[in-house]
């Protein structure tokens, strides 16, 4: 969001290619450095759910709205991944700040726009200024959690990612003297702000989609239980390694990111050349912004596309088809950086919530499929009635 938003003087004078190649091949190898999709994080991620799980314990039958506990968990597991550890959740900075990032998607829908009309950030009703205000308040917060991070560094066992970049930040900007200014405090702060922000809000949005469908379609629901109870047991929670004998489970999570489609843009591109699409001249630097939303909702790739039917996704054989049409993290080399950990988290939670829990909604409740529309989309805030199983 600061690349978009905070810093346009700066990232115009910078050669912004080369900065975005390097964060991400900088990222991409800490994750793994981490063990991200390993056992290890698994376990991370497990204990996580467990809370969950405890807390929609509490409520015995009674209604409650999934939002703010289903963005405690993946916010949680982020902040596992970057600070080494989650916080409670009613621990007011923690509150604090995912509010921040909860309202400032909620208020970024005109930032596409900007990037066409950029003179429109000065405008006093484009909502920049709010946008601005909000992403300032969660620096603080980033920045004692680096402080602290800093007390108990140590180089030779790093266990986050603010120990990762702190190892390989010399070594960064000595290799790309061109842009060494970037890697400084300052843009630790902002990866840690567009992780905490994007690995937050766009996993917990899709939950809530995935939880809207199981109470609507409780027939699909009941599938997946039985399907859990079939290849995993009930002397157990599933596994990410499990993931391989569920296919329907697994053909029901991709049809949730196709009709949720929660990213209906993808991220800003440039043209690097003069070029031609469809008959459409395209000049060298003119921005283009794919539409997502439109490539999962059409009916001539989608029969029945405002359907939700993950059999869609399996083959005659019952196995599950991964068409190449879905792109929910989009594609290329700028694809989502987070998609592994999205996918293993989206997994996980999922068939640990509908493994514990059978879920309904209360009697006469009909929720809105109109979803909020902001950067992301997200359902309209509904109710839900959870039953141990």
């Amino acid at each position: 969001m600061r690349n978009i938003i905070l810093e346009f003087e700066r990232i115009a004078r910078a050669n912004s290619n080369l900065v975005q190649r390097t964060r991400r091949r900088f990222c991409l190898s800490a994750f793994r450095d981490l063990g991200l999709g390993k056992l290890k994080f698994e376990e991370e991620i497990v204990e996580e759910i467990q809370r969950l799980c405890n807390f929609i314990s509490k409520y015995d039958q009674t209604e409650f709205s999934p939002f703010r506990l289903l963005d405690m968990v993946t916010c949680n597991i982020v902040c596992r991944l970057i600070f080494g550890h989650g916080f409670a959740y009613d621990d007011p900075k923690l509150l604090r700040s995912l509010n921040v990032v909860v309202e400032a998607f909620k208020d970024s829908s005109f930032t596409g726009l900007i990037n066409f009309v950029p003179w429109m950030k000065y405008l006093p009703f484009s909502g920049f200024q709010r946008l601005k205000r909000l992403g300032s308040q969660n620096l603080g917060f980033y920045k004692e959690m680096i402080a602290i991070a800093r007390e108990n560094y140590c180089r030779d066992d790093p266990r986050t990612f603010i120990d990762v970049y702190l190892n390989n930040q010399g070594k960064i900007r000595e290799g790309h003297p061109d842009i060494a200014e970037w890697f400084d405090d300052e843009d630790l702060v902002s990866c840690i702000e567009d992780l905490f922000g994007a690995g937050t809000e766009t996993s917990s949005a899709t939950l809530k989609f995935g939880l809207l469908y199981m109470v609507l379609q409780p027939d699909i629901q009941e599938k997946i239980q039985a399907e859990l109870d079939s290849e995993v047991g009930r002397n157990r929670m599933p596994s990410f390694k499990d993931r391989p004998r569920l296919p329907y489970t697994e053909a029901t999570l991709l049809e949730i990111q196709r009709i949720g489609s929660i990213g209906p843009f993808g991220v800003p591109r440039a043209a690097t050349i003069d070029t031609k699409l469809y008959g459409y001249d395209i000049p060298r630097g003119t921005m283009v912004i794919p539409n997502l939303w439109a490539i999962h909702h059409d009916e001539r790739i989608w029969k029945e596309a405002e359907s939700f039917k993950p059999e869609r996704f399996l083959d005659s054989d019952g196995k599950v088809n991964r068409r190449e049409e879905l792109i929910p993290f989009s594609i290329g080399k700028r694809r989502c950086l987070g998609e592994q950990l999205a996918l293993m988290e989206l997994f996980l939670i999922f068939t640990h919530l509908l493994h514990t829990f059978s879920f309904r909604l209360p009697e006469g409740a009909q929720p809105n499929l109109e979803p909020e529309m902001g950067l992301n989309r997200v359902p309209k805030e509904y109710m839900v009635v959870a039953k141990s199983r």
